[in-house]
């Protein structure tokens, strides 16, 4: 005896659901990265420029980076692997590579992530510029919306396929 009629179907429904949650996790963690990438390299296309590095001495920090380190550094922006924690699901975005200005303690270049990291937190002879803070504060709630959106196509997709 049956008390339902359309159980297995219903069933079916709801696998394909659990199912493509994963995927919409996915899909919302990399759109939502995606922008916050995007405004990390916009931010990187917006520090001040100089013409030629600048060399001051220790008492006067700088504030401005080289034409070259400025696109060099939106150019390294990217977003890692997916990967999970205790705490949940995410993605990094990163500054990757190496500058084309070579230096005697960096013969290959100096990396772009130390030249991102002296120019958010300061360093003795540079100003703190938190370029990095600004861009994710800025693009935060674009960020929550785009996941949002994406993680709700997914799963109307999977379930309202056969509705």
């Amino acid at each position: 005896m049956r008390l339902y009629a359309g159980l297995d179907e219903e069933l079916l429904r709801l696998e394909r659901v659990v199912e493509s949650a994963n995927k919409a996790v996915g899909f919302a963690l990399y759109d939502g990265a995606a922008l916050a990438a995007s405004a990390v390299a916009a931010a990187c296309r917006e520090l001040p420029v100089d013409t030629e590095f600048p060399v001051h001495p220790f008492d006067s920090a700088m504030r401005t980076v080289t034409a070259k380190d400025r696109e060099e550094l939106a150019a390294g922006v990217g977003i890692s692997h997916h990967f999970d924690t205790n705490d949940g699901r995410g993605v990094s975005i990163s500054i990757d590579g190496y500058s084309t200005r070579k230096e005697k303690r960096f013969p290959n270049g100096v990396p772009l992530p130390l030249i991102a990291r002296s120019i958010e937190s300061g360093s003795s002879v540079r100003q703190k510029v938190p370029f990095i803070r600004r861009a994710e504060r800025a693009c935060a709630n674009a960020v929550i919306a785009a996941m949002e959106a994406t993680g709700n196509r997914i799963l109307e997709e999977a379930a309202g396929g056969e509705s």
